[in-house]
């Protein structure tokens, strides 16, 4: 690691009034607050404690870093401001006080630490969702009760934000971090194969009404939203755009392995341009292992490009179990609108996979069951008995629409691979090749009629589900004669989609936001007097840029 580094005063604080004691940052050296008389000090103190310069502080500019622990811990962080950093720590929080800083305290935090990304650019930096990486701009480690409201996270070497192994109860609300070298957020702390301890688990954590856009410049594979072995997390309402990978990934355990992954939602959020055609398999919503009570509800997802293989909306991979899909949209995506590698005991219900599988790269709902016996008995699996866990896979698709521009409507890879999955009042529509439905019976890929003596989708419906405006992307409204209302399907709302803030995010006013709200849902062009000249030059680049050029006007931005 090389570079510049350059010294800020981040530790002036003072006691604010009041029987608890909290901690105000006054605006700077020599510069006095309105309303916070007195002396600052380098070195909060706090019901009689105090963080030493030694271990257990972090003197370095940046880094606020205290182990101490507090009691009633509630940590306070209106607009906040970290900006122009490599993958080096700008703001290092262990333990909890509770603390608020003004707007732009953090502006003068310019070239600190950058990281050395020349080996990324000449041979890349390849893992999944970018889960090595040990440090992100802002780095929220073991604190309890604390929130980050307001905030603005920016050109970035890695992540921006991450509330990391042991953090519970913590909040990221009404921010914008974008133009980052990863990807925007981390929660929790992925152990694959094994059950963090009580010390490490990372619980009822909230990341909510935000604007995450636009990474991936030197970690292509950083995700939007990365939460690994967490519990109780809530993701929603946020925009989360641009991004060369997944944009919300949950779970982290391959297979049917016990995990501390449970009782999560991800729900209102609208998460579009999603792998720009660099990276493969990936989604707009992507679990993994077991999760007994997640929910991924009321999500908007569009515009999946992969470079290869695996565009998809939504994807449950290898063992994902025990979730709620519902009142989901996916649409312009160049594969399937679900793709479930295996899993068990899921449920797909009352959503809309729209115009997807642009690419013809497999159906509109796809199965990938491993191959091996015809007839296997998925009810109870041994993650140790060491036979394919792929072979066992079943989730149920209810009541939703599946619009596809081609054939099929149901993909799968082996010919059994909705043997043991539940299907009906589906209704199911082909824009094209209406005579020729293909079905991935038992047997081999047949026909309607043959899928229905299997006993799958007694009760659905191939018609058109007649939306009322398709061709502007609207996927949410149906007419009155539609074929899905009988069967019970409801239109989906997506009034309450994205960010549901009266006061602006993270500095953008909020006309900016609705303007990037309603963007969001559809595809058409984002056009806002408010917008960045930032964000107007990404948009008028589309996703033509190469990844070099990307890479290189990031380091300039990071610099």
């Amino acid at each position: 690691v090389g570079g510049v580094r350059v010294w800020c005063s981040v530790l002036l604080a003072e006691p604010a009034p009041g029987p608890r004691s909290a901690w105000r940052v006054l605006p700077g050296p020599g510069k006095q607050g309105a309303g916070m008389g007195g002396v600052a000090t380098s070195r909060p103190q706090h019901h009689g404690h105090h963080c030493p310069t030694g271990d257990g502080a972090g003197a370095r500019a940046g880094q606020l870093h205290c182990r101490q622990p507090r009691p009633e811990p509630q940590v306070l962080w209106p607009g906040l401001s970290a900006q122009h950093a490599g993958n080096r720590i700008l703001l290092r929080w262990v333990g909890a006080l509770r603390l608020s800083l003004s707007r732009n305290f953090l502006s003068c935090l310019t070239n600190i630490f950058f990281l050395n990304i020349f080996p990324c650019e000449t041979s890349g930096c390849d893992a999944q969702s970018a889960d090595f990486l040990t440090t992100a701009a802002v780095h929220v480690v073991g604190a309890k009760n604390c929130e980050f409201s307001d905030i603005t996270v920016a050109h970035t070497g890695g992540y921006g934000v991450w509330f990391a192994d042991g953090t519970v109860g913590c909040t990221l609300d009404s921010s914008h971090v974008y133009d980052m070298g990863a990807g925007a957020v981390r929660v929790g702390l992925g152990i694959s194969g094994e059950v963090n301890p009580p010390s490490k688990r990372t619980e009822y954590n909230s990341i909510t009404n935000n604007i995450l856009f636009d990474g991936g410049y030197t970690y292509q594979e950083g995700c939007g939203v990365l939460a690994q072995a967490v519990a109780f997390t809530n993701i929603s309402h946020n925009i989360i755009r641009h991004f060369s990978y997944t944009g919300v990934s949950l779970g982290w355990n391959w297979g049917y392995r016990a995990t501390t992954t449970h009782d999560n939602y991800v729900g209102f959020n609208a998460i579009s341009e999603i792998g720009l055609g660099v990276l493969s398999d990936m989604g707009c919503v992507y679990t993994l292992g077991i999760q007994h009570g997640t929910q991924v509800i009321n999500n908007v997802c569009h515009s999946v490009l992969s470079f290869n293989y695996g565009g998809w909306g939504y994807y449950t991979d290898e063992g994902s179990s025990n979730m709620t899909y519902k009142d989901n949209i996916a649409y312009n995506t160049k594969c399937a609108g679900h793709h479930q590698h295996y899993g068990l005991d899921n449920l797909l219900t009352n959503n809309v996979y729209a115009q997807v599988n642009t690419m013809k790269c497999d159906g509109g709902v796809r199965s990938s069951q491993h191959g091996g016996h015809s007839i296997k008995s998925c009810q109870h699996i041994d993650p140790n008995s060491g036979e394919d866990q792929g072979e066992c896979s079943n989730f149920r698709l209810e009541t939703n629409i599946v619009y596809t521009p081609a054939p099929p409507v149901l993909y799968s890879t082996v010919a059994y691979g909705f043997m043991n999955f539940s299907l009906d009042h589906n209704d199911y529509w082909q824009l094209t090749d209406q005579q020729t439905w293909v079905l991935p019976t038992n047997n081999s890929n047949s026909s309607w009629a043959m899928w229905q003596q299997e006993g799958k989708d007694q009760h659905s419906v191939r018609a058109d589900p007649q939306f009322v405006n398709p061709g502007a992307e609207d996927f949410a409204d149906l007419k009155p004669t539609s074929p899905a209302l009988p069967l019970g399907f409801k239109p989906i709302s997506t009034a309450k989609v994205g960010p549901q803030t009266e006061q602006g995010v993270g500095g953008l006013s909020q006309n900016a936001v609705t303007a990037l709200r309603k963007a969001s849902l559809t595809l058409p062009a984002v056009q806002s007097v408010e917008l960045t000249a930032r964000e107007r030059a990404l948009h008028d680049q589309g996703w033509e840029d190469t990844l070099a050029f990307r890479r290189r006007q990031h380091r300039q931005r990071m610099h």
